[in-house]
């Protein structure tokens, strides 16, 4: 039986659209705007972020748990993004 998917409304999306924003803000603040230096170290750091949240739900942690995780991929991301765009790395 297929799964029933929720409808996200708008509203949902700029919460989490938020949540990033200021998650990414508050690790700049905590680790300095420099920019990852390479394509790899841009994949590392997406990939040891994946692993924590598959570990938070192999773990069948709560679902903030699995939102914090989310939220470090999504930075991760984004300044992978940032970096790559600003020509602060290897491209």
């Amino acid at each position: 039986m297929p799964l029933s998917r929720h409808m996200l409304s708008a509203m949902d999306l700029e919460k989490a659209l938020d949540a990033v924003r200021t998650k990414t803000w508050y690790r700049m603040r905590q680790k300095g705007r420099g920019a990852m230096a390479s394509s790899q170290e841009i994949l590392g750091h997406i990939v040891d972020e994946v692993e924590e949240y598959r570990d938070e739900v192999h773990a069948k942690s709560d679902g903030e748990a699995k939102v914090q995780e989310l939220l470090d991929i999504a930075v991760a991301a984004i300044w992978g993004i940032a970096s790559i765009r600003a020509g602060g790395t290897d491209r």
